[in-house]
């Protein structure tokens, strides 16, 4: 079967989204080393530095996860994996919680598109059709 559109603007936009956390996260790997010399020479010690770089490594973790999350779940689209739509749908229900107000329309668009019967269909489930 032939790729729907929308699933093909649906996986660009996990790996866009996926390649957005890849950048932040090389700009939180860098930012401790600035943030470690500025705590330093204003006497804020060991314990505000150590601080940081838990809070540092706790944020570069979750945006590791959420970008292969996302360059997983864009891959799983691309190739048309069942598996994958429902991926791409726990990621935009969650996308609507954390990302007002921009995630969740773009999430509610998400879901609702991958529910159509022609995304149903692109990914291997089989629509019944209502008879009147």
């Amino acid at each position: 079967m032939r790729r729907p559109d929308g699933v093909v603007l649906i996986s660009i936009y996990h790996w866009v989204v996926a390649a957005l956390g890849l950048v932040m996260l090389c700009f939180l790997a860098v930012m401790p080393l600035l943030v470690t010399s500025t705590m330093v020479g204003t006497g804020r010690g060991v314990r505000g530095v150590l601080a940081m770089f838990v809070l540092a490594t706790a944020a570069a973790f979750f945006l590791l996860l959420g970008a292969v999350a996302y360059a997983v779940v864009g891959w799983g689209l691309w190739q048309l994996r069942p598996w994958a739509r429902i991926g791409a749908v726990v990621l935009a229900i969650l996308g609507m919680i954390t990302c007002v107000p921009v995630g969740t329309v773009l999430g509610a668009v998400i879901v609702w598109y991958l529910f159509q019967p022609t995304a149903k269909a692109a990914f291997g489930e089989e629509t019944t059709a209502q008879s009147g």
